[in-house]
Formats: C-alpha cells, structure tokens, sequence
C-alpha cells in the first residue's frame, strides 16, 4: 500500500515496537522505520517525531507512548504532519488511573492529564486509537495516501451480514451513508440479480451470492459508486473465495482503486482460505481489512485528519 518503507513506527516500548513491527509486515505493510526510545534519557519521541516528519520517505507514522514530555514541541510536530499530509496515528498508554500507575511503574514517567491530551490530538489531527489491534488496519488506509472527500460513505458487498455491520458502525461514529444519486442508482441495479430489479437501491448494497453470476458485478458497482459525488468513500466486501473465473475480477479492480481520487477499502471476512486473494489485492496496492467495522472506523478517523 504504498512505496517501500514508507511507514515507520515509534513507542516508547521495546517489544512494543517489534511486537507491532511484526503485525505491520504480516499486514503487508510498507514498514520502513520501527525506532523505540525507552525510558528517554536521550532522545525522545519527539525528537523522532521530528525527524521523520521531514523524511520525504515517509507518509505515515504509527506512535504508541506513555507521556509526552515536551509538550509544545509535540503539539508542533503534531501540526508539521498535518501540513504536510502525513497522518500520525496514535496510542496513549496509561489512559486510566490503573493504566497510569503502571506507567510510572515502568519507565518512572507521568502520564499527564488525559483528557486534555486527548483533545489536543483531537484539536491538531493525531489519529488516536485505543488498541493495537486498530493500528495496521488503519495505516493501511492511510497508507493509500488519499483522503475522504466528505464523511460520507458507500459500501457494496455480497453478505447481508457484513452490510448490517457496516450500517451498525457507521450510526455508532457518526459516519454517514451516502444517499445514492439517480444515476448511480441505475448503474448499480445493472448489476443486481433479477430479482432485485424492482426493489429501491439502499447503502450499503448487498449484491447476495448471485453477485457471481456476473464475472464483474462488484467491481462496477464501486465503480460507480466513485463516480458519485456524494460518496467520500467505498468500502468493497468482497467475496472470500474470490468468486467466479479465479477472482479475474481482482485486476480490474485493484485498477481502479490506484486511479480513483477517493479511498477504497477492501474487507475480506474469511481467513486463511482467502490468503491468495488478500495477497494479490495487496499486491495492488488495496488496502485489505478482515471487519467492515474497522474499515468504516478507519475511515471515518481519516476523514478527521
């Protein structure tokens, strides 16, 4: 998703940063930097905050921290990303009463007011998570390097279990399902099943299993769902086998991915079984989640940036 090396990761912990190293390269991320501080004798995470901020290398950075320590050079550096278009996506540590006891436990530092940190990074467009398990489904979305053009959605897929989630999720951030326009409504309805031709489109689409009767009827779906100004961007649930003729779909479609203006997602549901098709999506340079709900969460975070 992205040139080589494009990504790094910061963290105050050692095992931390190769732990989430580790998760970014099983991700098909483009890790080029994983740097840890420890407890900060010397050199700070700011120090490399600033550093990579000016490596035109990099376009995303991953910071997992228990304090900041200077903290008007933070809010800076904070602000130098932005400007430059990089997302820093981030994960305090020591949030919590517990959580700050054992900060101090550790690396002997004070974890500071939360919730004015909090807002700070809200105020200055970090991208902040609360798990590390959020951290490579998000920096692969970033990764694409395109932003959403509104907080908008749409989202196409063949199972009526991962439209709902989406659906559940978007309402839970606020993120908004695209009302189709007239036309977008009439590409799409070429490529339902039959039985779906006399019914009114709704977002997210379920296309259902007979989606593989047509060799690309996905693919011009979110098609057309990019033509629409009304959808800031497309999340694509694809089918875990590939579908029908070995997936020939996937060329066409991680085509159109590179050339669209807006973000497209791909969420695969399976696992194992659906490893070659996730390698060659990522291979195309499409960023591939295993939940809608993350898909919909990262980009709603991104639009935010």
């Amino acid at each position: 998703v992205s040139d080589v090396g494009s990504v790094a990761v910061v963290s105050q912990s050692g095992s931390g940063m190769t732990s989430l190293c580790d998760r970014m390269l099983g991700a098909g991320i483009p890790l080029g930097y994983g740097v840890a501080t420890g407890n900060e004798a010397d050199v700070t995470i700011v120090d490399i905050l600033e550093h990579l901020a000016e490596d035109p290398k990099v376009k995303v950075i991953a910071t997992v921290f228990e304090e900041i320590r200077e903290g008007a050079r933070f809010l800076k550096v904070c602000q130098r990303l932005r400007d430059l278009g990089k997302p820093l996506i981030a994960m305090k540590v020591g949030r919590t009463e517990s959580g700050s006891a054992m900060v101090k436990s550790h690396t002997g530092a004070l974890a500071g007011s939360y919730p004015t940190l909090q807002a700070l990074m809200r105020q200055y467009g970090v991208l902040e998570v609360t798990d590390l398990d959020q951290i490579p489904p998000m920096v692969a979305v970033a990764a694409l390097g395109k932003l959403p053009t509104s907080n908008s959605i749409a989202v196409v897929t063949n199972s009526g279990g991962a439209a709902a989630i989406s659906a559940d999720r978007a309402d839970e951030l606020g993120v908004i399902l695209a009302e189709l326009s007239p036309a977008t409504q009439v590409k799409v309805k070429e490529n339902l099943p039959d039985f779906a031709q006399e019914q009114p489109v709704h977002n997210p689409i379920d296309v259902t299993a007979q989606s593989m009767q047509k060799r690309f009827a996905l693919v011009d779906i979110v098609e057309a769902l990019l033509e629409d100004d009304g959808v800031g961007a497309v999340i694509h649930a694809v089918p875990s086998s590939g579908g029908p003729e070995g997936g020939q779909w996937v060329e066409k479609y991680c085509g159109l991915s590179h050339n669209a203006t807006k973000p497209v997602v791909g969420v695969i549901l399976s696992g194992r079984e659906s490893d070659h098709l996730r390698n060659r999506l990522r291979d195309g340079n499409v960023p591939v989640l295993s939940s809608p709900g993350e898909a919909v969460e990262a980009i709603s975070l991104l639009h935010r940036f």
